[in-house]
């Protein structure tokens, strides 16, 4: 199967937006809490004391934008499995014969139903708790920001070496410039969450797609494949490029 890089992200691209939205909104409302009273000689005391209602308005937007993507992203795997689906069927009847070989079904006979609910099902249920997994990381990461930005904001005041303005403009700028941070993949990697989501999003859209190829030519009665080389392949499919394999590991070659 050649999977279509502009498909997966076609398809991906739905979620994604929703996650990126999230995360400009957490950031406008750091920004928004932290821009009055600042001429205020207790703006630190005050600030601070706003910080129950800045995880209750963050804890809202995550609730509503997640939702909203988690939703997304379940139609996002179900599309990418019928794409893959349809892309099996399609290479079959392409290389159909009428001495078609032992073993594989007529294509008349193939249910119109997509097959392997339960492959499908698994991978929504991975993909939305991973991103369920990520609101309490989010909520201690902007909660993070904003004190590491009141801080900075009141040692140039303390030590007379500037403004609290100008800190606190300073100090939004890179919050925004870095991202929401904090999330680590499983080699330790750091990532910002509009790039982590991205990633899982499109990497979750793939494997849908690939569940659903692989669940077809099954069904159509094809166990043998072989693996697409493409550009841009990672480190674990590399070896694998050109090799013959079957899909459900029985037919062992000679």
């Amino acid at each position: 199967m050649g999977l279509d890089p502009d498909l997966v992200e076609q398809l991906a691209a739905e979620p994604i937006e929703l996650y990126a939205e999230a995360e400009l909104e957490l950031l406008a409302e750091v920004a928004r809490r932290l821009g009055g009273d600042l001429e205020l000689p207790d703006w630190a005391e005050r600030k601070l004391a706003g910080l129950t209602a800045l995880r209750a308005q963050a804890q809202a937007t995550l609730e509503r934008l997640g939702r909203a993507g988690e939703e997304a992203a379940r139609r996002a795997l179900a599309r990418a499995y019928q794409a893959g689906g349809q892309s099996a069927l399609s290479e079959v009847a392409r290389l159909s014969s009428p001495r078609s070989r032992r073993g594989r079904r007529d294509l008349a006979a193939v249910s119109p139903d997509v097959p392997g609910a339960g492959a499908l099902a698994r991978l929504v249920a991975e993909l939305v708790a991973g991103l369920r997994g990520l609101r309490a990381p989010i909520l201690r990461a902007v909660e993070d920001a904003y004190r590491d930005v009141v801080a900075r904001a009141s040692a140039p005041v303390l030590l007379g070496t500037g403004t609290r303005r100008t800190a606190v403009r300073r100090a939004l700028e890179e919050f925004a410039r870095r991202g929401v941070t904090g999330f680590r993949d499983r080699r330790g990697r750091a990532w910002d969450l509009a790039s982590y989501t991205e990633t899982a999003l499109r990497t979750a859209t793939a494997r849908a797609a690939v569940a659903g190829h692989l669940d077809r030519l099954a069904q159509a009665g094809e166990d043998l494949v072989i693996v697409s080389d493409v550009p841009g392949e990672c480190g674990r499919c590399r070896p694998w490029e050109g090799a013959v394999l079957s899909i459900s590991g029985r037919d062992r070659g000679n």
